[in-house]
C-alpha cells in the first residue's frame, strides 16, 4: 500500500511479496528519476539466478488520476 499526503492508500498490484523477506533493503527504491518534481516508486520485481541483477517496476503518481500508475517502458534492472 502506498498513499501520498491528504490522498487515499492505494495498493499497487502486481508486486511480488515472496522476495521481500531475502530483499527488504532493497526492495523500494523512491526517487525523482524524471526530474518533474514528484517521486517514483520502483518496486523489485524480480531477480536473475544468483540474484546478481536486480529488476524493478516503476510507478509514476499521476496529478491528473491521484494514483499511481506502473509505466512498462521503464522497467530496468541493475546490478546487485
Amino acid at each position: 500500500m502506498v498513499q501520498r499526503q491528504g490522498a487515499d492508500a492505494q495498493r499497487l498490484t502486481g508486486i511480488n511479496p515472496a522476495l521481500y523477506p531475502d530483499f527488504q533493503k532493497v526492495f523500494f527504491r523512491v526517487q525523482d528519476k524524471n526530474r518533474d518534481g514528484l517521486n517514483e516508486i520502483a518496486v523489485l520485481a524480480g531477480t536473475s539466478f544468483g540474484a546478481t541483477e536486480l529488476c524493478y517496476d516503476v510507478f509514476h503518481y499521476s496529478l491528473k488520476q491521484g494514483i499511481f500508475e506502473r509505466r512498462w517502458e521503464d522497467f530496468y534492472c541493475t546490478s546487485h
